[in-house]
């Protein structure tokens, strides 16, 4: 890509990342809504305060996306070339494809453009200071190419990178080795590794070659991908000098209100309908799961609220005996869940590996076991290894 010289001065730049944009979300398309208008909130802020914006990975929800979600993309880019503003910008795990779609919807375009720039494998200057963009790679895969990826890394000032990195925000991994912060090849030019995957906003600082320090950052995502992430969603801006990053502020950006959890008791329910009740003018996002003898909650939810315009999800939590049942069957020798899932995969053991280890770990580390199995076959059979 080209470069343009320019003098150095100091760079506020916008980091956001996981917007997710997708068509529907709990299966109704105004989710779908929600996340395209958080980027949008998101952008605007972003253009208001900042003289770059970095968009750090999983911009789409998925590899394939729909022709209305490459329409909302495109819609942002118009947004950022009118505002006469730049979104550096790279591809991670969600939307990784082979060419990437930012390649193939931004062709030709050198920081000098407005609007989007992929920034893929590639390495571009703004206002003097180089940005690098690193392609998202799974924790072996990261460590195999580590001098690799320390050559395009060594020069930048920023490094942006979608990958999950221990050592940064809390997180249950799941993984058996994850790749940590620590092992990020810091060079003395390097004030900050501007970080993509994790849905929660923090960020770190580790000391570069021959003094300074070097930003790590997670900025969150834009909206609630899960009923288990922070809901105070935003994005943090940076300064950039000749010597190091700072952080000026962390801007909010409004989403629906969004309420989550389990519902065992009257109080709860009391809680959450109270809640609801406060913000119903903003048609909020409930997501729980209420005990079998509150089979009230349903309707009480819809007493408050317009259910053709909130977004109302509840399921029964597991009955009791229904749990110790099934407990009692595992235990039976040839009748039990075991047996059943080890027949259901006989002939195929890295598949019944994964799913034994759903059946004994349950649904909240489905998506960590299936990602361990997913990066063994990325690290086995060298994909990207010529990307």
């Amino acid at each position: 890509m080209a470069e343009k010289e320019t003098t150095k001065r100091a760079l506020l730049i916008a980091q956001i990342a996981d917007t997710h944009l997708r068509d529907s979300q709990y299966a109704t398309a105004r989710r779908g809504v929600d996340f395209y208008r958080a980027l949008e909130e998101t952008v605007d802020a972003a253009c208001a305060r900042a003289d770059i914006l970095v968009a750090v990975g999983d911009i789409f929800d998925r590899s394939r996306p729909s022709p209305n979600v490459i329409g909302q993309l495109m819609a942002i880019d118009t947004r950022l070339r009118k505002a006469g503003k730049t979104m550096l910008s790279v591809t991670g795990n969600h939307d990784w494809c082979n060419p990437t779609w930012l390649a193939t919807l931004f062709p030709g375009r050198d920081a000098d453009t407005s609007g989007i720039v992929p920034i893929d494998g590639e390495t571009v200057t703004v206002a003097g200071y180089t940005f690098a963009g690193i392609l998202p790679h799974n924790a072996g895969a990261f460590r195999s190419h580590m001098a690799e990826i320390e050559v395009q890394a060594r020069d930048a000032d920023v490094v942006l990178y979608h990958g999950l990195v221990d050592g940064v925000v809390p997180i249950y991994t799941g993984h058996s080795k994850p790749l940590h912060c620590d092992e990020f090849p810091i060079s003395m030019n390097n004030k900050a590794w501007l970080l993509g995957d994790i849905h929660i906003r923090g960020h770190v600082t580790r000391k570069r070659p021959g003094g300074g320090d070097c930003v790590i950052s997670y900025p969150g995502s834009t909206e609630m991908c899960s009923s288990s992430e922070p809901k105070d969603k935003g994005f943090p801006i940076w300064k950039l000098t000749a010597d190091a990053m700072e952080l000026v502020e962390v801007v909010s950006t409004p989403i629906r209100p969004f309420f989550s959890g389990d519902i065992e008791t009257e109080e709860q329910l009391d809680e959450l309908v109270s809640g609801c009740e406060l913000v119903a003018d903003q048609h909020p996002v409930v997501c729980v799961k209420f005990s079998r003898s509150l089979p009230q909650t349903i309707n009480r939810l819809h007493s408050v609220l317009d259910a053709q315009r909130s977004v109302i999800r509840c399921h029964p939590l597991p009955d009791e005996k229904s749990v110790a049942r099934r407990e009692r069957d595992d235990g039976a020798g040839e009748l039990g869940m075991e047996h059943f899932v080890s027949k259901r995969f006989e002939g195929e053991p890295e598949m019944q590996s994964v799913a034994l280890a759903l059946l004994h770990r349950g649904n909240p580390d489905a998506e960590n076991i299936a990602m361990d199995m997913i990066e063994a076959r990325l690290a086995s059979t060298g994909v990207r290894e010529d990307d």
